[in-house]
């Protein structure tokens, strides 16, 4: 998630990352590891928030108070900020009676407006849907014995290289979206409309 990626200064800065949306089965608990990366002022940010390689920002997780809820939610206060953050989310998310998965992750940005002296808030969603399928088919067997020991040797041996199942039906995903490339806009369209009203 990008935060404040046009760099203005933000006063009073709660961003909430919400696990639940209307649908949604990605939980944010005690397990969900967190962490927020600062972004310097050379750096460059892809457009796609596809990043594989986050030691190349600073990791200022420590510095920033992060409270997990029971209500699935985990508000970090970022304070006065004016630059660019990055937060990375690795969640759980839980499979349905189906086997399907609908994954929703919300993210808000709420900060003081000094002109207005109200809280401006901005919000950004993410969803990722997982279903599971079935397929069959008919056919004759046109293998000679042969061909057909030779499959068979080859497909024991494949299963000898499955990965062993969990045994659990909550499954560990990297649930990573972007937020609000238009916060900064937000924020700086009531500033010029308030700067605009006092000329």
């Amino acid at each position: 998630m990008y935060v404040n990626p046009l760099r203005y200064t933000a006063n009073n800065t709660e961003v909430t990352i919400n696990g639940t949306g209307p649908n949604g089965s990605t939980i944010i608990d005690d397990s969900t590891e967190i962490k927020i990366y600062k972004v310097a002022d050379d750096q460059y940010l892809p457009d796609s928030n596809r990043i594989y390689d986050y030691s190349q920002y600073e990791n200022v997780t420590n510095d920033y108070p992060i409270s997990v809820n029971g209500d699935n939610t985990a508000p970090i206060n970022f304070g006065d900020i004016n630059t660019h953050y990055i937060i990375k989310v690795v969640s759980k998310y839980q499979l349905d009676s189906e086997g399907n998965v609908n994954i929703q992750q919300w993210a808000s940005m709420v900060t003081t407006n000094k002109y207005y002296g109200t809280d401006d808030t901005a919000k950004y969603g993410n969803n990722i849907t997982l279903a599971t399928s079935n397929g069959n088919g008919n056919g004759d067997d046109t293998d000679s014995d042969a061909d057909a020991d030779a499959d068979a040797d080859a497909d024991s041996e494949k299963e000898n290289n499955e990965l062993p199942g969990t045994g659990s039906d909550e499954k560990n995903g990297v649930i990573l979206g972007s937020l609000f490339a238009a916060i900064g806009t937000l924020l700086l369209g009531k500033n010029r409309r308030k700067i605009n009203d006092k000329k």
